[in-house]
């Protein structure tokens, strides 16, 4: 059976909170759905994930890796990126482990998507990324009742479709060693970007944060999050 909605999660040392975040989806996405995590070599205990998704998500697939960390995130996405060859979806969506999705999530990401006219839409919006958008005069533009900016990278917690990946041929694109040397992302957003843009891909960001982060210390980044707001910045 082919599924409406592929979830994709990639967790490390924060089984309360992705716990929280199944809870969301559960409650939160009324299509049909399937769920994949990605277990990055943790070392907390993520036996009340299983029993969870044991019970509440069956059809849902949990795996344990080895430790991939920052600088071979790009190597724990290719995992993931072969995996989906399998894999039968219409949308597929990529989140951290640390979030919170708004009310009704399912049916918004979705009209949201359809109604930006683009290949790849991020769904995390930070108040920080709106100091950029007036600093710099991004362009703000509206479909119906939506706003997006328009934005030339991708975040890692976005909305896609198969076919869009399919470009790629499932291959999640090389981040390089020298990327370390100045900079202190894991290079995963960028070496999407030029490998979806390559192929034609556009790329914008709702105005209207799908997902909600709450004030803590990202693994990815060292530094903290400054809030996320579902409510529009526009």
């Amino acid at each position: 059976m082919a599924e409406d909605i592929l979830i994709v999660i990639s967790t490390y040392n924060r089984a309360s909170m992705l716990l929280r975040l199944l809870e969301d989806i559960n409650r939160e996405v009324q299509r049909p759905f399937k769920v994949l995590i990605y277990n990055d070599g943790s070392t907390e205990d993520y036996s009340q994930v299983s029993d969870y998704l044991r019970k509440e998500m069956r059809n849902s697939v949990y795996k344990i890796v080895d430790h991939h960390g920052k600088k071979k995130y790009y190597k724990l996405n290719g995992l993931i990126y072969r995996d989906l060859i399998s894999e039968r979806f219409r949308y597929f969506i990529q989140m951290p482990d640390d979030v919170r999705l708004v009310k009704n999530f399912g049916q918004e990401v979705i009209s949201r998507y359809h109604a930006s006219r683009v290949e790849v839409l991020n769904i995390l919006i930070t108040t920080s990324f709106w100091d950029l958008v007036k600093k710099e005069n991004m362009n703000v533009y509206k479909q119906g009742s939506y706003s997006f900016v328009n934005k030339t990278w991708v975040d890692m917690c976005y909305i896609t479709t198969r076919e869009v990946l399919s470009r790629l041929r499932f291959i999640f694109p090389v981040v390089a060693d020298s990327w370390f040397s100045k900079r202190s992302s894991s290079g995963c957003g960028t070496a999407l970007t030029r490998a979806l843009t390559d192929k034609g891909a556009r790329i914008a960001i709702s105005a209207e944060s799908l997902v909600l982060h709450d004030d803590h210390q990202s693994m990815m980044n060292p530094k903290k999050y400054r809030n996320y707001s579902r409510k529009s910045h526009v």
